[in-house]
């Protein structure tokens, strides 16, 4: 197997592209990037599609201005 064949836990798929669960949840959910499914259900991801996501994420928008509580 190919090294880039490997497939990374959720925890180290979310270590090796630098994002919060939330973030990483967020790219599965716009298709950005496929969960797959061992047979014991748990979720991995391919470094192949890890190091394609992380050439070409979406950069992060401009910070919301001003205060929250006004």
């Amino acid at each position: 197997m190919d090294d880039r064949d490997e497939a990374l836990s959720p925890k180290a798929a979310r270590k090796f592209l630098g994002v919060s669960r939330s973030t990483m949840v967020r790219y599965v959910k716009q298709e950005l990037i496929t969960e797959y499914r061992t047979a014991g259900g748990h979720g991995r991801f391919l470094m192949t599609d890890l190091e394609r996501l992380r050439h070409n994420r979406p950069k992060p928008g401009p910070k919301p201005k001003g205060n929250a509580n006004e």
